[in-house]
């Protein structure tokens, strides 16, 4: 392993063995395309870059501290999401007491969104890079690596002199083709197996894409506005000519957007689909997306499908209008429908992302969802809590009185961040595996997501387990 003077690190939302072994119990593991774009733009400008997913390789925290080590970088860099702090904090605290690295700089949502009280508990010890990180993240490595004054550097926050300083805003990057593609070939790409969400490609290299940044919608619980202020698209042709240099350097026969939408219209998406077919890569390469339900389109979709699109996931969020509207989703239940049987005439799964705890959420409406979602019957669901993060709409409005310990959240912490006002979180936990219990045990639905690859052995026994524990509680 080389040493490298800046290290970047996504740090595990796990502190213990246990919490380790029950993450990885029903979860997938994503790369982070953030540390990858940066890696890019820092090794582009000469910088040598090791990157540690922390997450993805399953590393207790002497483990990373042993391969952090073996680097000896000059600089660390962890991307710091909400649920992942209260291992971070921990592992920061190592890195200073050992003396592991000259320089920690923090950044993403939850670092930029809580800047001060990060930077009165370490003072000096850090420094946070706010908004779009890649500029940013390279003027400050080179002048701490030269050891040149960091004042002038836009887009950051330090402590000099005992007081904090924030640097002017950074702009964010306008043409997004101006960057270089993601430097995957510093991760282990083996941890990132069936990372797609839940197909069975087990001899496919999987890769993310990203074709723009921002999004025009204002979703409460997004916190998409925070980083990316105005949305941002790349050119279609850029983003199939990514996927031509992936699949020949890396034999990525699999890709999925992490965008909030893609494609961004009905007329991007068509001309992405047709360069992509023009240049025969749809016969090389499977692709998915996520689409709002109201974008969904005859014409569209069925040239997604000859492009080689196999999966759309739709946020359907809640089978309750009033909630809907409440959320700031432009969706009505009808636009579901409607997509998924679009979606269905042309052969493209469809997977359902539902939301369960929502503010105004009781029993009764987590019950319309569950009925809906069986309904709407599609190829796999998802239902996950509402958590009112940093950066999104809802963490404003719902702050202070109604979240809890908002600034190190952990994902086995015993009370959850928030409960509407019409559950406790026995009830809130019980509806959710009835949720997953409901869709999934139906015969027919079983079979085919066997079958599909979107469950396995492993995956029902744990759902079974787990809903035996919540009857045996309630």
């Amino acid at each position: 392993m080389k040493e490298c003077s800046a290290l970047l690190i996504n740090p595990a939302a796990y502190a213990s063995p246990l919490e380790r072994i029950s993450l990885y119990s029903f979860a997938t593991t994503c790369i982070p395309l953030g540390i990858a774009y940066i890696a890019a733009v820092l090794r582009k400008n000469g910088i040598s870059v090791g990157v540690i997913d922390q997450q993805a390789e399953r590393l207790s925290n002497q483990e990373l501290v042993n391969r952090i080590i073996e680097l000896k970088p000059g600089i660390i860099a962890f991307s710091c999401l909400t649920f992942a702090m209260a291992n971070t904090v921990s592992l920061i605290n190592t890195i200073l007491e050992k003396g592991l690295s000259g320089y920690i700089i923090l950044g993403n949502v939850h670092a930029d969104y809580f800047s001060k009280d990060i930077l009165n508990e370490w003072r000096e010890k850090v420094f946070i890079v706010h908004g779009e990180a890649e500029m940013s993240m390279l003027e400050l490595v080179n002048r701490l690596l030269t050891k040149k004054p960091v004042d002038d550097v836009d887009g950051i926050s330090f402590v000099s002199q005992n007081k904090i300083i924030r640097t002017p805003e950074r702009k964010n990057i306008e043409d997004l083709d101006i960057l270089p593609y993601p430097a995957y070939e510093l991760f282990n790409l083996k941890a990132y197996k069936n990372s797609l969400a839940v197909l069975n490609t087990e001899e496919k290299c999987e890769l993310p894409l990203l074709g723009s940044r921002g999004c025009p919608y204002s979703c409460i619980f997004c916190a998409q506005k925070f980083t990316h202020k105005t949305p941002r698209y790349r050119k279609e042709l850029e983003i199939v000519n990514e996927i031509e240099f992936m699949y020949d350097k890396f034999n990525a026969s699999y890709f999925g957007f992490y965008d909030a939408f893609f494609p961004f219209s009905k007329k991007s998406g068509i001309n992405f689909c047709n360069t992509l077919i023009k240049k025969g890569l749809h016969k090389k390469i499977g692709w998915d997306t996520a689409l709002c339900p109201e974008m969904a389109d005859d014409e569209l979709f069925k040239v997604m499908r000859e492009a080689g699109a196999k999966r759309i996931f739709f946020g359907f969020e809640s089978g309750n209008e009033e909630i809907l509207k409440s959320i700031n989703k432009h969706m009505k239940i009808a636009d579901a429908f409607n997509a998924v049987k679009i979606a269905r005439k042309n052969r493209l799964d469809v997977v359902g992302l539902f939301m369960l705890g929502l503010p105004k959420e009781t029993k009764n409406t987590c019950r319309q969802t569950i009925d809906f979602a069986k309904k709407l019957d599609c190829d796999a669901a998802k239902f996950c809590f509402f958590v009112p993060f940093p950066g999104s709409l809802s963490f404003n409005l719902l702050a202070p009185g109604k979240i809890s310990a908002p600034r190190y959240w952990a994902v086995y912490e015993k009370k959850r961040p928030y409960l509407p006002d019409g559950l406790n979180e026995k009830e809130l936990n019980f509806m959710q595996w009835r949720a997953l219990f409901e869709f999934y045990a139906r015969p027919h639905k079983l079979i085919k997501s066997v079958l599909k690859g979107y469950l396995d052995f492993k995956k029902i026994m744990f759902m079974a387990k787990t809903m035996l524990r919540l009857f045996c509680r309630l």
